[in-house]
């Protein structure tokens, strides 16, 4: 009877490591199909807009630029506000 039990543990083991073996082998196969779904695609936007490319270039300028300046027409109307008068340098 003893030897059954011994045979019939490491066939167990077997199973076990077979069982896992084959989870194993489907989750990289499903690894791998998820990987080709999700590749990123690159976008050449001097292709897709040519004509346009260079005037949304200068309109995202234009925008930063904005940016800047909504600050220092914040500053001087602070200055008006206290009466300190602005330096103008040239």
């Amino acid at each position: 009877m003893n030897d059954f039990t011994y045979y019939l543990k490491w066939f167990a083991v077997g199973v076990m490591y077979y069982a896992a073996f084959m989870l194993f082998k489907k989750y990289l196969a499903l690894r791998k199909e998820n990987v080709n779904v999700s590749k990123a695609q690159t976008e050449n936007y001097y292709q897709k807009y040519k004509e346009q490319f260079n005037e949304m270039l200068l309109e995202k300028m234009v925008s930063i630029s904005w940016m800047h300046t909504d600050d220092i027409l914040k500053e001087q109307s602070k200055m008006k506000i206290c009466n300190v008068k602005s330096l103008i340098l040239t």
